[in-house]
């Protein structure tokens, strides 16, 4: 069991610095997930097809794709931190 506990408490360390530096990026997370699909968005990728961004370096956002892929990644993710958070609040309260 002290294998196990020393290992518990590595990867918590771990997945603590993870989450904390994952936190940094909520606010850039909900702008990105406010603007997509938004009237604004929808306006910026018109400009986009009429040629209106050719000196911006990319415009993967304005990419339908790209976009939604990385909505749906975003969507994955908050879901299966729920679910592991979940499950580690009814195995501790069933102890």
């Amino acid at each position: 069991m002290e294998e196990n506990f020393l290992k518990i408490s590595k990867e918590i360390e771990a997945m603590s610095d993870s989450l904390e530096n994952f936190e940094k990026y909520l606010p850039n997370i909900k702008l990105f997930l406010h603007y997509y699909g938004s009237e604004t968005w929808f306006k910026h990728l018109k400009m986009e097809e009429q040629g209106l961004f050719e000196d911006a370096s990319t415009t993967a956002v304005l990419g339908e794709d790209y976009s939604y892929d990385l909505v749906i990644d975003i969507m994955d993710l908050a879901n299966k931190l729920k679910s592991v958070g979940e499950s580690l609040l009814e195995d501790s309260s069933n102890s």
